[in-house]
């Protein structure tokens, strides 16, 4: 049982938020406490409950795309992953790998999706958008927080502006973004950093704000993925280390982009129908 607290921890966040009743009338958490259930009773196979889990994803999927309340869109981004990984340990092998497979796409659509305003300013009544995302993993899986706001208005004397805030102080910060071909290479990067003067940093005790600048849009939508890269503070002096030590130091958190894309291209068009 203690292997499923996890996702007691979330059913309990979304109870403590109030949830609506999903289609079988039942509510966000029950649904997670009955698959929580279900996921502990050996006896109980994942057909039997799988319609159950997918309830709870479109759910988490409405929570995402639609809830103004940050804290819930952070913990319903994380609900499918740590779902998914305890429904695999409860089966065997070959059938927990059968089930990612089925569910992996759904899962990283629900981990990668932005939070999509699309608003009118009340003074010269022109629309704007804001897209808000929380990333709440690093490469290695180990939790993280990194926050993104990107925000774009019709003026166009007016350039598009991302924020990111680390959850750590560093002064030094690298925004990369790459692609691979079908064997992993990659083949194609740009990166955003101090000393490329496309970036500006404001680091303080706990947090560091970081403003891009440039073409960072153009890349947003072209390149399939982005990695904000740090040192932790317990890094050694680069000089005094073999390059490959020193890489174990780096912390980088990985965002695929498919979905800003997706959603970046409607809310623009939103804003262009609306001048």
């Amino acid at each position: 049982m203690r292997r499923l607290l996890p996702i007691l921890v979330i059913a309990l966040v979304f109870c403590a938020c109030g949830t609506k009743p999903i289609e079988s009338s039942r509510t966000l958490d029950e649904s997670i406490d009955l698959l929580v259930s279900n996921i502990g009773d050996s006896t109980i196979s994942f057909e039997e409950y799988q319609p159950i889990f997918e309830e709870i994803l479109d759910s988490l999927q409405e929570v995402v795309l639609n809830n103004p309340d940050a804290e819930l869109r952070f913990a319903a981004r994380k609900a499918p992953t740590i779902m998914l990984s305890h429904i695999c340990k409860s089966v065997s092998e070959n059938k927990g790998d059968s089930i990612l497979s089925l569910y992996n796409q759904r899962r990283r659509d629900i981990l990668y999706t932005w939070y999509v305003q699309q608003l009118v300013d009340s003074t010269d009544n022109k629309p704007f958008i804001i897209l808000s995302y929380a990333a709440p993993y690093d490469t290695n899986g180990n939790d993280t927080r990194v926050s993104f706001t990107f925000s774009e208005n019709c003026n166009p004397d007016s350039e598009p502006v991302m924020i990111i805030v680390l959850p750590v102080a560093n002064e030094n910060p690298l925004i990369l973004f790459s692609e691979w071909d079908e064997n992993g290479k990659e083949y194609s990067s740009d990166s955003y950093a101090l000393a490329n003067n496309n970036i500006m940093v404001y680091a303080d005790s706990c947090q560091t704000h970081i403003m891009l600048m440039g073409k960072f849009l153009n890349d947003m939508l072209e390149y399939q993925q982005m990695n904000v890269c740090y040192i932790r503070e317990d890094a050694p002096d680069y000089k005094t280390v073999e390059n490959d030590i020193y890489k174990q130091y780096v912390t980088a958190i990985p965002v695929d982009l498919y979905k800003f894309q997706e959603q970046y291209r409607a809310a623009h068009k939103w804003m262009e129908d609306n001048q």
